[in-house]
Order: structure tokens, then sequence, then C-alpha cells
């Protein structure tokens, strides 16, 4: 008899979590709770650039800047669609680079992205600045949105 409870029970608990996951979305993964209710208590995605770097490389008459970024989510929440924008200074105009629609990035993983600003311009040398804003178009609502920008100085030789 308290087998057959036990089971009820159980199967009970299935089909209200079942209908709960369908209703409002995914509730529980490990310790990290995400979806609707975890915006409703306040846990948020915090999408950071970081390990930013430039490398020179030849490419014939001209030479390549080849940039590489992570992006992470340190945040409690997934972020869900998000944008990316390269830029290097000074040129004129400014090179930039949009990545629209990257996402989902769950909490505690990350992405590396490339960009290799005009492969065929020789740029002249000198002191230039490249620079990467992630959520450009503020789609996420992050626990911290201060820090969603990194910068890097090099010089170009030439």
């Amino acid at each position: 008899m308290l087998k057959t409870r036990t089971r009820l029970l159980m199967a009970s608990g299935f089909v209200i979590m079942f209908l709960l996951g369908w209703i409002v979305g995914p509730i529980i993964i490990g310790p990290i709770i995400i979806g609707p209710i975890g915006g409703m208590l306040g846990w948020k995605p915090d999408l950071y650039p970081h390990d930013l770097t430039v490398e020179m490389q030849s490419a014939g008459a001209a030479t390549a800047i080849v940039v590489s970024v992570q992006v992470s989510n340190r945040g409690t929440n997934e972020a869900k669609v998000f944008g990316v924008r390269f830029s290097l200074t000074p040129t004129s105009p400014v090179v930039t680079y949009d990545k629209s629609m990257l996402g989902p990035l769950s909490p505690g993983n990350s992405v590396t992205l490339y960009w290799c600003p005009g492969l065929t311009i020789k740029y002249p040398p000198g002191q230039y600045t490249v620079k990467v804003i992630v959520d450009i178009y503020d789609q996420v609502t992050e626990s911290d949105e201060t820090n969603n920008s990194i910068q890097i100085n090099f010089q170009n030789l030439g």
C-alpha cells in the first residue's frame, strides 16, 4: 500500500513539473535557475569580453590584422540573443564589424570570436586601437551593464 502511494505521489509530481515546465519554461538545471522563473527572481546573465588579442600576419604585400576575443556569461541566467561590435581606430572612416544574433549563452560558458579587418587593405604604420563591445543593441538585461567593453592598443610596423 505504501509503495502504491509513493508511486502515485511521484507520478503526480512529475505531471505537475511537466505542466509547470510547459507553461513557464525550464525551471531548474542543477543549482542554476533559468528561464522565466530565474528572471522573476532577479537572476540575470552577465556578458563580458575578455582575452582580447591582436596578431599581425603577413598576407603578401599587406599585413593582416587578426583579432580574437572571448565573450563569457558569468551571470546566473542564460543570455538569449546579443550582438558584438568590433572597431579599429584611428582609421577614416572607423572600420567596424557587427556580429549579430549570437546566443544563447548559458551561465559559465564562453564563445571565441574572430575578426580580420580589411584583409586587402594596407594599413599605414602607427598606433591602433581595437575595441570590442558586447550586447550592442542592449537586448540582454544584465546584472552588470558596465563590463561590456574591452580594448587593446597595438603597433602596426607596416
